[in-house]
């Protein structure tokens, strides 16, 4: 058994079982960002506008911090997993240190700069924004390193530790917001933002597998920064997909357009964390058993078994948000009525932005991550040229929405064709794939638009006894649960059984 394999005396096989990390993870990860929301609330509520929109700008500025990595986060994710199918912990723990020790030093220097501007600016400076400036340098590397301790217990498949760790953050953090916000202001939302990511932090590296341990070499890191700047770039140009629309939004349509697209965008990020969450379950398992032969055909199942999932199960969900979505806004949100359209629109498109997540890590794994670099330039295009000429046409806030999914669908179908390709199958297999794919939601969406209320009611009971009918199915089939069965051993059963050979 390695040394440096802690994880490989697990007492069960089952104890990391894709649907039991599935379950856990996205339940907490759920009720962490409603925490999190109910925390804006009562920030926005108690704060005010001046002092909450200047905070929202620390929070922006601070948000570019997540990519000071350069990609070095990214191939550390992908190599650990890789390192131990192979029963090389050595290899993987030295990985882990390493990208800690480069992304660190980078986290502490950026927050030496905060500080340093703060003590730059003008004596007439107010006071609130220099110590702003001096909270922003504390946070930033507790927040970005608290996220990165995530992406290395998940690279473990320590999903029950990330959870865990989430759902104390959130608590924690929204119980300090009622009395610290309350009692001191701003000042007690500062001490709030320092102490929750610390804490999160602490938490997760009490139980991290490897020591906290500086470890400096240069040729690594400058391996991982070649190898993962184009993971890099493409992730941020994946995730300006989500606010492009946002900026033709008020460019086109107004602030009071902007108000209701806003309640629209957090719905569908919302919607979006089940997919996220599910591609976040399966990369760990991805990566390891292509570490192992490094041929597509070991992992190609993975991606169709989460494509798959997320086509048949969240449809259904995006079903009973689109019923429920009408009534609550003309109930609790009329101000907002307006904007119903557009957001149906961007819920439904947030299932394309799933199943396009879903491709990434397959694609990150066999290296080919810069083949969809034009693709997803090509979608941003659709997205603006589509937007614009429906807002001539008198759309307004529903052409921009419409230009969006637009795009969404651009990008989805051209990384699952890449994905496909690069995993081996030939054309008419990938097009009927593609096909299966779409069905689903086509069919829900169909049940759900334009029809009375007691008929879509009774086609998404239907649709849902048929995905349990055959989720029951396939369990007494396999001998395992649903559609996201995994038979094979677990990776901490392999990475043993290697190890002692």
């Amino acid at each position: 058994m390695s040394r440096s394999d802690p994880h490989n005396r697990s007492k069960s096989p089952e104890a990391h079982h894709l649907l039991r990390h599935a379950p856990q993870y996205l339940s907490a990860t759920y009720l962490s960002r409603a925490l999190c929301a109910l925390r804006s609330l009562l920030n926005a509520r108690w704060l005010g506008p001046e002092l909450y929109g200047f905070w929202g700008s620390l929070s922006l500025a601070l948000s570019f911090g997540f990519y000071l990595h350069g990609g070095v986060q990214d191939i550390a994710v992908r190599d650990i997993p890789m390192a131990r199918s192979r029963g090389q912990g050595d290899l993987a723990e030295r990985t882990a240190r390493v990208s800690w020790t480069f992304f660190t030093a980078l986290l502490l220097i950026a927050g030496a700069i905060f500080w340093l501007v703060a003590w730059c600016l003008p004596a007439g400076s107010p006071a609130l924004i220099r110590w702003g400036v001096r909270v922003a340098g504390l946070v930033l590397p507790l927040e970005v390193l608290f996220l990165f301790e995530q992406k290395m217990n998940r690279a473990v498949e320590q999903f029950g530790h990330v959870s865990r760790a989430l759902l104390i953050a959130s608590l924690v953090s929204l119980g300090m917001t009622c009395w610290l916000v309350v009692a001191y202001g701003l000042v007690g939302l500062f001490v709030v933002a320092v102490l929750t990511p610390a804490l999160g932090l602490w938490y997760l590296r009490r139980r991290a597998s490897y020591p906290w341990r500086v470890t400096w070499s240069g040729p690594p890191v400058r391996a991982m920064l070649r190898a993962g700047w184009p993971i890099l770039v493409m992730t941020v140009v994946f995730e300006a997909l989500g606010w492009i629309d946002r900026l033709l939004v008020l460019a086109f349509v107004g602030m009071t357009g902007f108000g209701y697209y806003a309640l629209a965008t957090m719905l569908a990020q919302f919607c979006f964390l089940f997919p996220e969450g599910v591609a976040s379950v399966v990369e760990p398992r991805l990566y390891f058993d292509y570490g192992r032969r490094r041929h597509p055909m070991d992992v190609r199942q993975h991606l169709w078994r989460s494509l798959k999932t997320l086509a048949w199960l969240m449809p259904l969900g995006l079903a009973v948000v689109d019923l429920l979505l009408p009534p609550f806004i003309h109930r609790w949100l009329p101000a907002y009525t307006p904007g119903i359209p557009a957001m149906r629109i961007l819920v439904w498109g947030s299932i394309l932005m799933g199943l396009a997540a879903c491709t990434k890590s397959f694609l990150v794994a066999l290296d080919q991550q810069r083949r969809v670099l034009p693709l997803y330039g090509t979608a941003i295009a659709v997205n603006i040229l589509a937007s614009v000429a429906l807002v001539w046409r008198g759309w307004g806030l529903t052409g921009i929405a419409l230009g969006t999914v637009a795009a969404y669908g651009t990008c989805c179908t051209g990384l699952l064709v890449v994905a496909f390709r690069c995993a081996g199958w030939s054309g008419r297999s990938i097009r009927a794939r593609i096909a299966s794919l779409y069905a689903p939601v086509a069919v829900v969406c169909a049940l759900t638009v334009g029809l009375p209320a007691l008929v879509r009611v009774t086609g998404l009971v239907a649709y849902g006894a048929v995905i349990g009918w055959r989720m029951v199915r396939r369990a007494r089939a396999d001998g395992s649960s649903g559609l996201l069965r995994h038979p094979e051993p677990t990776w901490q059963a392999v990475a043993s059984s290697e190890a002692s050979t």
